[in-house]
């Protein structure tokens, strides 16, 4: 019986120390370049301030839902810093300053809701926004292009959507002003800004989650306020 049972744990094991060592995984997206110490501690302290502030207004617009349902498009600011700054994921050094300037960004928008605004729902060109998931409540980009001759009172307006690819060194900050997807924005928003269209057009750019797609990401949800 016990050379049975060895006899079996022999061809059991055999095939398992005989297979090829698992190739090396690749991280998606690969390491940054490192992130100097005196750019670190500036950059986590205009984070944490940021954060600090986020939560005292949470508190404040407790009572105008209409309001605090815009803090996610002051959040996705911090995220955007504050997540390249924990998973480093800084590709470049030119994006040290792009970090410092959406920290800015964010104090600016979290200011304005404080004092009841939010001039970024009328600004043109690529505007970065976001929603709260309803599946985990995580706070996640989306970019729209506003063409300029577009209105807010403009009810007519066609929506168009679509879904922005990663490259293998992009995160969600692709889709902020100044990024990639801005450099290479669809033709669409352009056709209208040179007169081919009769009715303005809203390009949405989602940019996919890191765990497959947008859609596998939160295929249960709805994909955008409204939406």
């Amino acid at each position: 019986m016990k050379r049975t049972l060895l006899l079996l744990l022999a061809l059991i094991s055999s095939p398992l120390l005989a297979a090829d060592p698992p190739e090396e995984v690749r991280p998606v997206p690969p390491p940054g370049v490192p992130v100097p110490d005196d750019v670190r501690a500036e950059l986590t302290a205009g984070a944490a301030s940021l954060a600090k502030e986020i939560a005292k207004l949470k508190t404040e617009l407790a009572d105008k839902p209409k309001l605090l349902a815009l803090v996610p498009d002051v959040e996705i600011f911090h995220k955007a810093v504050d997540w390249a700054l924990r998973y480093d994921e800084f590709f470049d050094r030119k994006q040290f300053d792009a970090a410092r300037k959406q920290l800015a960004i964010g104090m600016d928008r979290l200011n304005a809701l404080r004092d009841g605004r939010a001039p970024w729902e009328e600004e043109t060109g690529l505007v970065a926004r976001a929603y709260r998931s309803n599946i985990d409540g995580s706070v996640q980009p989306y970019g729209l292009v506003i063409p300029d001759t577009w209105k807010a009172s403009d009810k007519k307006a066609d929506p168009a959507r679509f879904l922005a690819a990663r490259a293998r060194r992009e995160d969600e900050r692709a889709g902020f002003p100044g990024g990639p997807h801005e450099q290479a924005r669809g033709v669409y928003a352009g056709e209208h800004d040179r007169g081919a269209s009769v009715r303005a057009l809203l390009q949405c750019e989602q940019v996919c989650r890191r765990d497959g797609s947008f859609r596998n990401a939160g295929g249960g949800e709805k994909a955008l306020p409204g939406g």
